[in-house]
C-alpha cells in the first residue's frame, strides 16, 4: 500500500507540474499574441527609426568595433541558437539564452542575426563613448542606454527575468503589500545601496548621490533612513565608514511609504520595476538613463520626480506629506501599470515583440547554420 501511495503522489505531482509547464506555455502564448499596448508601439518606432534595412555587412562592422565591450553576436536559425563572443561572460550569455528558449517554448522565434551588449547599458562610464558605432551601423541590443546613445535598442533585463528570483520577489511584495498598507507604513524614506554610481573616488565622492542621499540620511534620521550597505573601492572606505547601515531586504523597504531610486552603474533594474510594484511611492532620480519601460512612466502619475543631486528630496518628502492621498494613489497607479507590463509573461512577450520587429529590417535570408570555430550552437 506504501508503494502504491508513494507511486500515486509521484503519478500526481508529474502530471501536476506538466499541467503547470503547459499552464506557462499557453500563458506566454497569449501575452505575445496580445494587442501591444500604445507606449510598446511607440517604443518599438522611435528604436527602430534610425533604420530602413540591416545587412550582414552592418551586422560584421558593428560586432568588428564593439566586439571587446561586452557584445556578443547570435544567429537564430529554425529554432536553435548560434552565439559568437564574449565567452568569460558566461552567467549572462547564459541568462539571455534561456530567455530565448523560454520563449521559444510558447511560439517560435524568427531567424535572426542581431548584436547584444551585456553590459550594464549602454554606453557605461568606462567605455568608449561610441565604441559600437560605425559608417555600416546596424542595431545594437541593451538592457539599458543613456537617453543620446544612438542605435541602440532596448530589451528587458537578465536580472528581472531571472524567473526564480523575480517570481519569489514578486509574492513577497505581494503578500507584503497585504499586510502591510499604505496607513500602515511610515512616512519617510529609506534608501540602501551600494557605492556603485559611476565610480568613487578621494576626489569626487563628495558629489556622488548615493554619498548625498547617505549624508542626508545621517543628517536627518527622522525624515530619511538611508546609507550603505557596501562600499567599494578601498581608497573611500575610511571615508565613508560612518555611513554604512547595513543590508536591508526588499520587504524590509515596504515598512516605508516613500523609496527613493538612484541610478548605479547604469540604471537600477529590477530596484525600480519592483519599488514600482511595492505600493510604495517611488522617488525617481532625474536621469538621463533608460530602460524599454520608462518612456510609458509619468511623473506625479506614477513617481514623483527628485533632482539628481538629491537637493529637493527633504522639500519632496515634505510635499508628499501634505499630499497623503495623492500620493497613496500615484503609488497605486505605478503598481498597477507593473502588474500590467512587468510581471514575467509581459516581459517576455516583450523581448519577443522587439525580436520580431528586428527581423523585418532583415536585408538577407538567413537558413544556413553559421560554421566555423567561432561560433557556438547553444543548448537549453
Amino acid at each position: 500500500m506504501k508503494k502504491f501511495s508513494f507511486f500515486a503522489f509521484f503519478l500526481v505531482a508529474m502530471i501536476g507540474f506538466g499541467l503547470y509547464k503547459n499552464s506557462e506555455k499557453i500563458a506566454l502564448w497569449f501575452a505575445i499574441q496580445s494587442s501591444q499596448p500604445e507606449w510598446v508601439k511607440k517604443q518599438l518606432t522611435a528604436d527602430f527609426s534610425p533604420f530602413k534595412k540591416v545587412t550582414q555587412q552592418d551586422l560584421d562592422a558593428t560586432f568588428e568595433k564593439a566586439k571587446h565591450y561586452q557584445v556578443v553576436r547570435y544567429r537564430l536559425i529554425d529554432g536553435k541558437i548560434f552565439r559568437q563572443g564574449e565567452a568569460h561572460l558566461l552567467d549572462r550569455t547564459r541568462q539571455f539564452e534561456k530567455m530565448l528558449f523560454r520563449i521559444q517554448r510558447s511560439k517560435k522565434l524568427p531567424n535572426l542575426d542581431c548584436l547584444i551588449c551585456l553590459g550594464d547599458g549602454v554606453p557605461e562610464a568606462y567605455v568608449p563613448h561610441d565604441f559600437w558605432i560605425t559608417e555600416h551601423q546596424a542595431p545594437l541590443l541593451a538592457w539599458a542606454k543613456k537617453g543620446d546613445a544612438p542605435f541602440v535598442v532596448l530589451i528587458p533585463d537578465i536580472l528581472t527575468t531571472r524567473e526564480a528570483s523575480w517570481h519569489k520577489e514578486i509574492e513577497g511584495i505581494n503578500k507584503k503589500y497585504r499586510v502591510t498598507p499604505w496607513k500602515k507604513r511610515k512616512d519617510m524614506a529609506f534608501w540602501r545601496g551600494a557605492s556603485n554610481d559611476k565610480g568613487y573616488t578621494l576626489e569626487n565622492y563628495a558629489t556622488k548621490p548615493r554619498y548625498l542621499i547617505s549624508l542626508l540620511g545621517k543628517e536627518h534620521p527622522h525624515r530619511i533612513n538611508a546609507g550603505f550597505c557596501r562600499i567599494f573601492p578601498e581608497e573611500v572606505e575610511h571615508i565613508l565608514q560612518h555611513l554604512i547601515v547595513g543590508y536591508a531586504s526588499v520587504k524590509e523597504h515596504l515598512d516605508f511609504k516613500y523609496l527613493p531610486v538612484l541610478d548605479g552603474y547604469m540604471c537600477t533594474f529590477p530596484g525600480f520595476q519592483w519599488r514600482l510594484l511595492s505600493g510604495s511611492l517611488t522617488f525617481k532620480q532625474s536621469s538621463d538613463e533608460m530602460q524599454y519601460f520608462y518612456a510609458a512612466l509619468k511623473p506625479y502619475e506614477h513617481y514623483v520626480p527628485i533632482s539628481h543631486d538629491m537637493s529637493d528630496l527633504l522639500e519632496k518628502i515634505a510635499w508628499a506629506k501634505e499630499h497623503d492621498s495623492q500620493c497613496h494613489l500615484i503609488a497605486e497607479r505605478a503598481r498597477a501599470f507593473a502588474q500590467e507590463h512587468l510581471l514575467p509573461n509581459q516581459i517576455y512577450a516583450y523581448l519577443y515583440w522587439v525580436l520580431d520587429t528586428y527581423s523585418r529590417f532583415q536585408d538577407f535570408d538567413l537558413t544556413v547554420e553559421p560554421l566555423g570555430p567561432e561560433w557556438q550552437e547553444q543548448f537549453r
